[in-house]
């Protein structure tokens, strides 16, 4: 039987893993029958303000390495005039989409805070493809903010894909593949939920708010019960990939000892991983 959306709930459930992503869908205020997957206007409004964004001037120009982003930025006043200029998506490894909310003023750090100090802040990891710049943010803002601080007990992982467009130390300060926790993850699991989403580009920005919310909402909700339905399958997958990579992984390990000539022990890497840390910080400054 496949699950109704209320059981999706980020409440009493002990977040591992949390994606968050933007994605944009243009449109042309009702009640969701699902439960709020997305969240109320005013909620995020007030989250805004009691945080005091609406008086933060846009700092810097998102960039890291060679590479502009342009969700990298504390406020953004491109979309300011528009109506909803797309959703922001928190999400879990297995490509669930769990809670969102609509974005009116284009991609800012303000959205995803909502999102991550709300609504998961048991969180272990957080992913996302700009969280280099975002996290010193939020960081910032939970000391001056002490009920927020609490969200920031997790572990920040830049996106695996993204990543390689960021700057090298960045990549090591940063990156999922380097973080303790982390585990095999990607996270950029909620770009499968958004290649879906972009289908309905074309409708819902001739629609009105409360008809773009239930087309959206309806959407996420069968891609939900879609995931859930194949996840046993998906699940075995992923541990068999798993296991042979870590097999591969071994081996490489080896054939590197043989190559350099050295006993390489668990410390002996780890002393090497502190090293390189180390010059990235520098590198970075």
């Amino acid at each position: 039987m496949l699950r109704p959306h209320s059981t999706l709930s980020s409440s009493g459930w002990k977040q591992k893993a949390l994606q968050i992503q933007q994605f944009k869908v243009p449109r042309g205020l009702s009640k969701q029958y699902y439960g709020e997957f997305i969240v109320p206007n005013e909620e995020v409004d007030k989250h805004l303000e009691d945080i005091g964004y609406s008086s933060e001037k846009m700092t810097g120009v998102g960039l890291c390495g060679s590479t502009r982003w342009k969700a990298a930025k504390a406020a953004s006043k491109t979309m300011k005039n528009l109506d909803e200029t797309g959703l922001e998506v928190a999400g879990c490894r297995h490509a669930l989409a769990l809670k969102a909310l609509n974005m009116f003023r284009g991609e800012m750090f303000g959205y995803p805070h909502y999102l991550h100090t709300q609504n998961f802040q048991s969180a272990k990891c957080i992913w996302a493809d700009i969280i280099c710049q975002y996290w010193p943010w939020a960081v910032v803002k939970a000391e001056s903010c002490p009920n927020l601080r609490s969200a920031m007990c997790a572990q920040p992982c830049l996106s695996v894909m993204h990543a390689k467009a960021h700057s090298w130390h960045c990549q090591i300060l940063w990156g999922g593949r380097w973080q303790e926790g982390a585990a095999g993850g990607a996270g950029e699991e909620m770009e499968q939920l958004f290649s879906y989403l972009s289908r309905f580009n074309i409708t819902t920005k001739y629609m009105s708010a409360a008809g773009r919310e239930e087309q959206l909402v309806e959407a996420a909700m069968f891609w939900n019960d879609k995931k859930i339905f194949n996840l046993p399958k998906y699940l075995k997958a992923r541990l068999q990939k798993t296991q042979g990579n870590l097999q591969k992984s071994k081996e490489d390990l080896l054939l590197l000892q043989v190559e350099v000539g050295e006993d390489l022990t668990p410390e002996y890497c780890k002393q090497c991983q502190t090293e390189i840390r180390k010059i990235a910080k520098r590198e970075q400054k």
